[in-house]
């Protein structure tokens, strides 16, 4: 909550009712970003196990059993896994940034072409996902 200083009580109502109108009334379909543990509650329902997976795809796929390299297969799960947590973090705090809480009408949002830049790597994350999935089932 923010702290109003006025010795104004007509300003300290002024300015309470338009924090309020932007902070509580009007809020964006994306407001869940900014919530407390939406970091989290990404990273363990939806970072977590997708890095997880494209991790034991690639470690079967460049150190299968029986390969000369099948001996760094742990040190490369541990390092993927590090730099897949890197990678969540700094595409978590881009999206936090290119969907601010609110945005002042006297300001001008230029923050669009960083929402469609997010919305291809996502789209693009989708569907790599969801053909190496399908590729895994049918078996192809």
């Amino acid at each position: 909550m923010a702290l109003i200083k006025a010795s104004d009580l007509s300003f300290f109502r002024a300015a309470q009712k338009i924090m309020e109108e932007r902070f509580f009334q009007k809020k964006k379909w994306f407001s869940f970003v900014h919530e407390k543990f939406a970091y989290d509650a990404g990273l363990w329902f939806l970072g977590l196990p997708y890095a997880l997976y494209w991790i034991t795809i690639y470690s079967e796929k460049w150190f299968s059993t029986g390969s000369k390299f099948h001996s760094f297969n742990i040190a490369f799960f541990i390092y993927s896994l590090g730099l897949s947590l890197l990678v969540y973090r700094a595409l978590f705090s881009y999206l936090k940034w290119a969907f601010p809480v609110n945005i002042l009408s006297e300001n001008k949002d230029t923050a669009m072409r960083h929402r469609i830049f997010l919305g291809a790597i996502v789209l693009g994350l989708i569907t790599a996902g969801a053909q190496s999935l399908l590729k895994t089932i049918s078996g192809l």
